[in-house]
């Protein structure tokens, strides 16, 4: 971690106002600049050996981290259409297993039947509209007899196009906080209206006496955020289980419930409890 003390905390909530909206013509003065740029350093220092080995870096302060700064970040629609095609990538290979499964999977055969070679056609035109109705599923187009034909909009199934848009977007604001300088991290900061609000606060109640910590912590990539889970403990009992996204429809967190839980609880029990 870097520390922050009174006179940094000052620069950092005036760079916060800086980038607010209506704050035009306001800007740090020289000596601002100087304590920024000293801290910018002093987290490039302390980012050093984790960038080396080849990591990325979450930052935040000792109380929350700027994330909501994802949402107004320059590269996040760069960043959501890569994750969304990814994602739709992902589908179509499915899609294609599937399909590929069911066309190689034996079909009973009828003694009785004379009628092979229209059974056979039969069976192509199933496979041929089966294969359609999943390619329009997977761009988020509707078929014959659904809305817009006097029939109610069915449910959107779990890898719809706008499932996909929302997973994409929890993905992409999660990956534009992973940074690799010092001048990203404070970018970050500088433009959370979260990060504002505590340095605000903080130093509103604490006066002079003011100290925070910018914290620094290994960027794990392999994570997925759609799949966070939040944890109720009342006396150092496990109480409840959510989905922290629950704007996310993901269906391993249907089919995995009790998976999910025991593993959850394990570490729970295991790693937290006896803190």
């Amino acid at each position: 971690f870097v520390g922050v003390d009174y006179h940094q905390a000052c620069v950092l909530k005036k760079a916060c106002e800086c980038n607010r909206k209506g704050s035009q013509g306001l800007t740090l003065n020289g000596d601002e600049q100087a304590i920024y740029k000293k801290l910018e350093n002093s987290i490039d220092e302390a980012i050093a050996p984790m960038i080396n080995s080849g990591h990325r870096v979450f930052v935040r302060l000792s109380k929350r981290s700027p994330k909501d700064a994802s949402l107004t970040h320059p590269q996040l629609k760069e960043v959501f259409s890569t994750h969304l095609q990814n994602l739709l990538d992902q589908k179509n290979d499915s899609i294609e297993n599937d399909i590929d499964s069911e066309e190689n999977t034996p079909k009973r055969q009828d003694s009785h039947n004379d009628g092979n070679e229209k059974e056979d056609d039969g069976e192509e035109s199933k496979r041929s509209k089966t294969k359609q109705k999943k390619a329009k599923e997977a761009k988020g187009e509707k078929g014959e007899g659904e809305e817009g034909e006097g029939k109610e909009a069915p449910a959107p199934a779990p890898a719809s196009l706008e499932a996909l848009q929302v997973i994409a977007l929890v993905q992409a604001t999660t990956t534009i906080l992973a940074v690799d300088t010092g001048a990203q991290s404070l970018h970050l900061l500088a433009n959370s209206e979260r990060i504002f609000t505590d340095l605000t606060l903080d130093i509103l109640m604490e006066s002079e006496s003011y100290h925070c910590n910018i914290i620094l912590r290994e960027f794990d990539t392999g994570l997925r955020p759609e799949m966070e889970f939040r944890a109720f403990v009342n006396n150092k009992t496990l109480t409840a289980i959510t989905q922290y996204n629950a704007r996310c429809y993901v269906i391993e967190a249907i089919t995995q419930k009790h998976q999910i839980a025991q593993r959850v609880k394990h570490y729970f029990d295991n790693e937290i409890k006896h803190l």
